[in-house]
């Protein structure tokens, strides 16, 4: 206890004296007082303990890299995607955690970040080795700097747009599959306006729309000959349609030789 009944934190140094006979004589020490700098340590590992557990806490993959790409820093979430502890992950680039390629395209990335300074942001595929399993991510980094304004790493958040980029897609190609049966019911309408309008026409209409606007490879459409019970094609368009020269559909329990 200090005079005042406070705690001090105290740095002592010794070192032995010796005389003329090479004998220990006196012990020379210096002693500092340094509670301010444990206090100010202590300050700053609550700190840090405090900012862990926010990102730890934070819906979203947070990491820091040092320049060469090591990391130093990876919260929660990052840690449970690879399955891997803190002690795990520092002092490692992403070649230990993603394939080659994935592992390349990171890496040149954060090389922009770090050689210009400037902040990036872009979508990510990233391809578990272990799993093979692609995630796509919407990923921000910037440039971290010294007093000095010397780039020394990076710091990346990452969000996972897989869901959202699945689902987006999903209601696109709705949308895009409601356009199509539109088009075709604007077909039909001007079909039966037409008074002089062949049925195959109408059929051959609705091929084209279904490949030019709704996006797919091939379609085609049949008529039942009832003489054979067979589905013969009568209007086609799209790639590949030379299969339906040799196709056999027939709506009979027996298949036709």
């Amino acid at each position: 206890q200090g005079l005042k009944g406070t705690r001090r934190w105290l740095e002592t140094y010794a070192a032995p004296m010796r005389d003329e006979r090479d004998e220990i004589s006196l012990v020379l020490g210096v002693t500092r007082d340094i509670t301010e700098q444990r206090i100010a340590e202590k300050k700053l590992l609550d700190s840090e303990q405090k900012l862990r557990t926010i990102l730890d806490s934070v819906d979203a993959y947070i990491y820091l890299k040092d320049a060469e790409g090591r990391y130093l820093f990876a919260n929660r979430p990052v840690r449970e995607m690879w399955h891997a502890e803190m002690e795990d992950i520092v002092g490692f680039g992403d070649d230990k955690f993603f394939d080659a390629d994935t592992a390349a395209n990171i890496r040149a990335n954060d090389l922009r970040v770090l050689r210009l300074g400037q902040s990036f942001k872009a979508d990510e595929a990233n391809t578990l080795p272990g799993t093979g399993k692609t995630t796509t991510f919407q990923s921000t980094k910037i440039p971290l700097c010294d007093k000095d304004g010397n780039i020394y790493a990076l710091c990346g958040i990452s969000i996972d747009m897989t869901d959202r980029m699945q689902a987006q897609a999903r209601i696109q190609r709705l949308t895009q599959l409601y356009a199509t049966l539109s088009h075709i019911n604007e077909a039909i309408v001007q079909f039966e306006a037409a008074a002089d309008a062949e049925v195959d026409d109408l059929y051959q209409a609705v091929c084209r729309i279904a490949v030019e606007d709704g996006g797919m490879k091939m379609a085609w459409m049949g008529r039942l000959n009832p003489d054979n019970m067979l589905i013969e094609p009568v209007a086609r368009h799209g790639a590949h349609t030379e299969y339906l020269r040799d196709i056999v559909i027939s709506v009979s329990a027996e298949v036709p030789e």
